[in-house]
Protein backbone atom coordinates (compact mmCIF):
# COMPACT_ATOMS: atom_id res chain seq x y z
CA UNK A 1 0.00 0.00 0.00
CA UNK A 2 1.39 3.45 -0.92
CA UNK A 3 0.26 6.94 0.10
CA UNK A 4 0.59 10.09 -1.94
CA UNK A 5 -0.73 13.65 -1.77
CA UNK A 6 -2.07 14.91 -5.11
CA UNK A 7 -3.11 18.56 -5.10
CA UNK A 8 -5.66 18.95 -2.32
CA UNK A 9 -6.50 15.23 -2.26
CA UNK A 10 -4.99 12.21 -0.57
CA UNK A 11 -4.41 9.32 -2.94
CA UNK A 12 -4.28 5.74 -1.58
CA UNK A 13 -2.95 3.11 -3.95
CA UNK A 14 -3.40 -0.61 -3.34
CA UNK A 15 -0.92 -2.61 -5.43
CA UNK A 16 -2.68 -5.64 -6.76
CA UNK A 17 -1.54 -9.16 -5.91
CA UNK A 18 -1.96 -12.48 -7.66
CA UNK A 19 -2.52 -10.71 -11.01
CA UNK A 20 -5.19 -8.27 -9.73
CA UNK A 21 -5.24 -4.80 -11.28
CA UNK A 22 -4.01 -1.78 -9.33
CA UNK A 23 -6.81 0.47 -8.11
CA UNK A 24 -6.73 3.95 -6.57
CA UNK A 25 -9.18 5.80 -4.37
CA UNK A 26 -9.03 9.55 -3.93
CA UNK A 27 -10.00 11.06 -0.57
CA UNK A 28 -10.34 14.86 -0.34
CA UNK A 29 -7.75 16.30 2.02
CA UNK A 30 -10.33 17.97 4.32
CA UNK A 31 -12.07 14.61 4.74
CA UNK A 32 -8.74 12.91 5.45
CA UNK A 33 -7.83 15.52 8.09
CA UNK A 34 -11.30 15.14 9.62
CA UNK A 35 -10.72 11.39 10.02
CA UNK A 36 -7.34 11.99 11.68
CA UNK A 37 -8.96 14.50 14.05
CA UNK A 38 -11.64 11.94 14.98
CA UNK A 39 -8.97 9.38 15.81
CA UNK A 40 -7.12 11.87 18.02
CA UNK A 41 -10.34 12.86 19.81
CA UNK A 42 -11.08 9.19 20.46
CA UNK A 43 -7.59 8.59 21.83
CA UNK A 44 -7.75 11.60 24.18
CA UNK A 45 -11.26 10.57 25.22
CA UNK A 46 -10.07 7.10 26.21
CA UNK A 47 -7.18 8.59 28.17
CA UNK A 48 -9.61 10.89 29.99
CA UNK A 49 -11.93 8.00 30.88
CA UNK A 50 -8.96 5.96 32.14
CA UNK A 51 -7.88 8.87 34.32
CA UNK A 52 -11.37 9.12 35.81
CA UNK A 53 -11.50 5.38 36.37
CA UNK A 54 -8.32 5.28 38.42
CA UNK A 55 -9.67 8.04 40.69
CA UNK A 56 -11.62 5.53 42.72
CA UNK A 57 -10.73 7.05 46.09
CA UNK A 58 -13.40 9.55 47.15
CA UNK A 59 -12.10 13.09 47.63
CA UNK A 60 -8.77 12.43 45.91
CA UNK A 61 -7.58 14.89 43.25
CA UNK A 62 -4.23 13.27 42.56
CA UNK A 63 -3.63 11.48 39.28
CA UNK A 64 -0.23 9.94 39.95
CA UNK A 65 -0.65 6.53 41.57
CA UNK A 66 1.85 4.05 42.94
CA UNK A 67 1.16 0.32 42.77
CA UNK A 68 2.74 -2.30 45.01
CA UNK A 69 2.31 -5.99 44.10
CA UNK A 70 3.14 -9.25 45.86
CA UNK A 71 3.35 -11.88 43.16
CA UNK A 72 4.33 -15.34 44.41
CA UNK A 73 5.35 -14.45 47.96
CA UNK A 74 4.30 -12.11 50.77
CA UNK A 75 5.78 -8.63 50.61
CA UNK A 76 6.57 -6.12 53.39
CA UNK A 77 6.64 -2.42 52.60
CA UNK A 78 6.70 0.88 54.48
CA UNK A 79 4.36 3.64 53.32
CA UNK A 80 5.38 7.32 53.23
CA UNK A 81 3.63 7.98 56.59
CA UNK A 82 5.59 5.20 58.31
CA UNK A 83 2.75 2.66 58.32
CA UNK A 84 3.81 -0.89 57.48
CA UNK A 85 1.88 -3.15 55.12
CA UNK A 86 2.36 -6.86 54.51
CA UNK A 87 0.78 -8.04 51.27
CA UNK A 88 -0.25 -11.65 50.91
CA UNK A 89 0.81 -13.41 47.70
CA UNK A 90 -1.25 -12.33 44.70
CA UNK A 91 -2.37 -9.08 46.36
CA UNK A 92 -1.78 -5.41 45.51
CA UNK A 93 -2.37 -1.88 46.82
CA UNK A 94 -2.60 1.53 45.17
CA UNK A 95 -1.97 4.97 46.71
CA UNK A 96 -1.40 8.44 45.27
CA UNK A 97 1.55 10.79 45.50
CA UNK A 98 -0.14 12.90 48.17
CA UNK A 99 -0.27 9.97 50.61
CA UNK A 100 0.79 10.95 54.12
CA UNK A 101 0.23 14.66 53.45
CA UNK A 102 -3.29 15.30 52.14
CA UNK A 103 -4.64 11.79 52.66
CA UNK A 104 -3.81 8.29 53.84
CA UNK A 105 -6.00 6.44 51.33
CA UNK A 106 -5.26 2.95 50.05
CA UNK A 107 -7.01 0.79 47.45
CA UNK A 108 -6.63 -2.93 48.23
CA UNK A 109 -7.01 -5.94 45.96
CA UNK A 110 -6.57 -9.28 47.73
CA UNK A 111 -5.34 -9.55 51.33
CA UNK A 112 -3.06 -7.40 53.47
CA UNK A 113 -2.07 -6.81 57.08
CA UNK A 114 -1.77 -3.14 58.12
CA UNK A 115 0.20 -1.76 61.07
CA UNK A 116 -0.90 1.88 60.97
CA UNK A 117 1.17 4.79 62.26
CA UNK A 118 -1.02 6.94 64.56
CA UNK A 119 -2.17 10.30 63.18
CA UNK A 120 -5.34 11.75 64.74
CA UNK A 121 -5.52 14.50 62.11
CA UNK A 122 -5.34 12.23 59.08
CA UNK A 123 -7.39 9.00 59.17
CA UNK A 124 -5.99 5.93 57.44
CA UNK A 125 -8.54 4.54 54.95
CA UNK A 126 -8.57 1.27 53.04
CA UNK A 127 -10.97 1.03 50.10
CA UNK A 128 -11.84 -2.53 49.14
CA UNK A 129 -14.70 -3.48 46.82
CA UNK A 130 -17.68 -1.28 47.81
CA UNK A 131 -16.50 -0.77 51.39
CA UNK A 132 -14.24 1.46 53.44
CA UNK A 133 -12.17 0.71 56.56
CA UNK A 134 -11.11 3.78 58.55
CA UNK A 135 -8.67 3.98 61.47
CA UNK A 136 -6.41 6.47 63.25
CA UNK A 137 -3.74 4.07 64.45
CA UNK A 138 -4.11 0.32 64.80
CA UNK A 139 -3.23 -3.04 63.27
CA UNK A 140 -5.68 -5.14 61.31
CA UNK A 141 -6.03 -7.66 58.49
CA UNK A 142 -8.28 -7.27 55.44
CA UNK A 143 -9.13 -10.02 53.00
CA UNK A 144 -11.21 -9.39 49.87
CA UNK A 145 -13.06 -12.52 48.76
CA UNK A 146 -15.33 -13.14 45.76
CA UNK A 147 -18.52 -11.90 47.40
CA UNK A 148 -17.29 -10.64 50.73
CA UNK A 149 -14.69 -8.94 52.88
CA UNK A 150 -13.18 -10.28 56.09
CA UNK A 151 -11.79 -7.84 58.65
CA UNK A 152 -9.74 -8.87 61.70
CA UNK A 153 -8.61 -6.30 64.28
CA UNK A 154 -5.42 -7.11 66.20
CA UNK A 155 -5.12 -3.80 68.08
CA UNK A 156 -6.93 -0.48 68.35
CA UNK A 157 -10.36 0.39 66.99
CA UNK A 158 -11.63 0.22 63.40
CA UNK A 159 -14.69 1.60 61.61
CA UNK A 160 -15.96 -0.53 58.72
CA UNK A 161 -18.68 0.88 56.46
CA UNK A 162 -20.25 0.82 53.01
CA UNK A 163 -18.50 3.53 50.98
CA UNK A 164 -21.70 5.02 49.55
CA UNK A 165 -23.68 4.72 52.80
CA UNK A 166 -21.74 5.49 55.97
CA UNK A 167 -24.78 4.66 58.10
CA UNK A 168 -24.32 1.01 57.13
CA UNK A 169 -21.36 0.52 59.41
CA UNK A 170 -19.87 -1.48 62.23
CA UNK A 171 -17.02 -0.78 64.67
CA UNK A 172 -14.54 -3.37 65.89
CA UNK A 173 -11.97 -3.36 68.66
CA UNK A 174 -8.98 -5.55 69.50
CA UNK A 175 -9.44 -9.30 68.99
CA UNK A 176 -12.68 -8.99 67.02
CA UNK A 177 -13.46 -9.99 63.45
CA UNK A 178 -16.39 -9.71 61.06
CA UNK A 179 -17.44 -10.62 57.53
CA UNK A 180 -19.28 -8.33 55.12
CA UNK A 181 -21.40 -9.57 52.19
CA UNK A 182 -20.68 -7.21 49.29
CA UNK A 183 -23.71 -8.34 47.27
CA UNK A 184 -26.28 -8.09 50.07
CA UNK A 185 -24.40 -5.20 51.72
CA UNK A 186 -24.82 -6.85 55.10
CA UNK A 187 -22.50 -7.48 58.04
CA UNK A 188 -22.40 -10.77 59.91
CA UNK A 189 -22.30 -10.68 63.70
CA UNK A 190 -18.92 -9.85 65.22
CA UNK A 191 -17.01 -12.81 66.63
CA UNK A 192 -13.76 -13.34 68.55
CA UNK A 193 -10.63 -13.19 66.45
CA UNK A 194 -9.46 -16.56 65.14
CA UNK A 195 -5.64 -16.29 65.14
CA UNK A 196 -5.43 -18.66 62.16
CA UNK A 197 -7.00 -16.00 59.92
CA UNK A 198 -3.67 -14.15 60.08
CA UNK A 199 -1.44 -17.25 60.13
CA UNK A 200 -0.15 -16.27 56.67
CA UNK A 201 1.34 -13.19 58.40
CA UNK A 202 2.40 -14.63 61.78
CA UNK A 203 3.57 -18.03 60.51
CA UNK A 204 1.76 -19.69 63.43
CA UNK A 205 -1.18 -22.10 63.53
CA UNK A 206 -3.13 -22.52 66.76
CA UNK A 207 -5.89 -25.05 67.42
CA UNK A 208 -7.86 -25.15 70.67
CA UNK A 209 -10.41 -27.98 70.80
CA UNK A 210 -11.09 -27.40 67.12
CA UNK A 211 -13.33 -29.72 65.05
CA UNK A 212 -11.24 -31.83 62.68
CA UNK A 213 -13.00 -30.63 59.54
CA UNK A 214 -12.26 -27.03 60.47
CA UNK A 215 -8.62 -27.99 61.02
CA UNK A 216 -8.48 -29.53 57.54
CA UNK A 217 -9.93 -26.44 55.87
CA UNK A 218 -7.47 -24.24 57.76
CA UNK A 219 -4.51 -26.40 56.73
CA UNK A 220 -5.59 -26.46 53.09
CA UNK A 221 -5.83 -22.68 53.02
CA UNK A 222 -2.57 -22.11 54.87
CA UNK A 223 -0.58 -24.49 52.65
CA UNK A 224 -2.39 -23.27 49.52
CA UNK A 225 -4.07 -26.56 48.60
CA UNK A 226 -7.51 -27.49 47.34
CA UNK A 227 -9.21 -29.70 49.93
CA UNK A 228 -10.76 -32.90 48.54
CA UNK A 229 -12.66 -35.13 51.00
CA UNK A 230 -14.33 -38.49 50.53
CA UNK A 231 -18.09 -38.04 51.10
CA UNK A 232 -18.07 -41.15 53.30
CA UNK A 233 -15.46 -39.70 55.64
CA UNK A 234 -16.88 -39.16 59.13
CA UNK A 235 -14.68 -37.96 61.97
CA UNK A 236 -17.34 -38.47 64.64
CA UNK A 237 -16.69 -34.98 65.97
CA UNK A 238 -13.26 -35.40 67.61
CA UNK A 239 -11.59 -32.16 68.68
CA UNK A 240 -7.98 -31.27 67.99
CA UNK A 241 -5.49 -29.06 69.83
CA UNK A 242 -1.95 -28.05 68.90
CA UNK A 243 0.40 -25.20 68.02
CA UNK A 244 2.66 -25.16 64.97
CA UNK A 245 5.09 -22.73 63.39
CA UNK A 246 7.82 -24.42 61.34
CA UNK A 247 6.36 -27.92 61.12
CA UNK A 248 5.56 -29.42 57.73
CA UNK A 249 2.05 -30.29 56.59
CA UNK A 250 2.90 -33.99 56.90
CA UNK A 251 3.87 -33.63 60.56
CA UNK A 252 0.61 -31.86 61.43
CA UNK A 253 -1.46 -34.46 59.55
CA UNK A 254 0.22 -37.30 61.41
CA UNK A 255 -0.67 -35.63 64.73
CA UNK A 256 -4.22 -35.23 63.45
CA UNK A 257 -4.37 -38.87 62.41
CA UNK A 258 -3.47 -39.95 65.94
CA UNK A 259 -6.23 -37.74 67.38
CA UNK A 260 -8.80 -39.28 65.04
CA UNK A 261 -7.51 -42.80 65.82
CA UNK A 262 -6.27 -43.46 62.30
CA UNK A 263 -9.64 -42.80 60.65
CA UNK A 264 -8.32 -41.46 57.36
CA UNK A 265 -5.68 -41.73 54.66
CA UNK A 266 -4.33 -38.75 52.79
CA UNK A 267 -2.29 -37.83 49.75
CA UNK A 268 -0.61 -34.52 48.98
CA UNK A 269 0.23 -33.22 45.52
CA UNK A 270 1.12 -29.81 44.10
CA UNK A 271 -2.46 -28.54 44.13
CA UNK A 272 -4.58 -30.82 46.30
CA UNK A 273 -4.88 -32.26 49.78
CA UNK A 274 -6.96 -35.46 49.42
CA UNK A 275 -8.56 -37.36 52.30
CA UNK A 276 -10.23 -40.76 52.06
CA UNK A 277 -11.57 -43.42 54.44
CA UNK A 278 -8.84 -45.70 55.70
CA UNK A 279 -9.21 -49.27 54.41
Amino acid sequence: ISLGLVGSEMCIRDSGRMGLHTRAKRIPLPQYLLRISAILVLAFGLAYVLNLTIKTIPGSEQTDYFKEVADLYTKDLTLPDGSVVTLNAGSSIFYNNNFGQGNRDIILEGEAFFDVEPNKDLPFKVFVSNSTIEVLGTSFNVKAEKFGIQLCVVSGKVAFFETSNKNNRIELVKDEMVKYNTRKKEFDDKIDLNPNTIAWKTGKLEFRNTPVEEVLYTLAQYFDKKLVMDKNLNFQDPLFSGEYSTESLEVILEDLNITTQQQFEYTINDKELVFSVKN
